[in-house]
């Protein structure tokens, strides 16, 4: 679903895989923000218990395949999470609200694209899943700007 790209577009650090399902980057979005990024397609592994937040990344082609990570986050974890879905060529083939309601997601689950081939693009998304960490506890920190995606 493009994970492996995701990491790889924003890390700082060459990306290294971990037992062959996991990629392993880091990014740093501030001077006091550093992200390590795992892209997994089992969040439930054991080794990612503490973390902060989570981008579901979907691939509009394949949106089924995003219904047990989905599920996961929303009944299984207490990981914020935003959905990205993965824009191909730069095509967006449905309206995010169609997707919303194809994958059955809350209003207070954000949903946005991404690219994940472009850099901009991927920390675009990582900024919004900062700010939607930062919110969930009932505080507002302020949303990142408007970056075409």
């Amino acid at each position: 679903m493009g994970k492996t790209t995701f990491v790889g577009s924003v890390s700082e650090t060459e990306p290294i895989t971990v037992e062959t399902t996991t990629d392993v980057g880091r990014i740093s979005l501030h001077q006091d923000v550093v992200l390590y990024l795992f892209g997994t397609s089992d969040p439930s592994q054991a080794g990612f218990a503490g973390t902060l937040g989570a981008v579901v990344l979907v691939d509009p082609r394949r949106v089924e395949d995003a219904f047990a990570t989905i599920n996961y986050f929303e009944n299984s974890s207490e990981v914020p999470f935003i959905v990205a879905i993965n824009k191909f060529d730069g095509e967006l083939h449905h309206e995010l609200d169609e997707l919303r309601e194809a994958l059955a997601l809350g209003p207070g689950v954000p949903l946005t694209t991404c690219d994940a081939r472009d850099s901009e693009s991927a920390v675009y998304t990582l900024q919004k899943l900062v700010a939607h960490t930062m919110n969930v506890g009932g505080s507002d920190h302020g949303s990142p700007p408007e970056v075409p995606g």
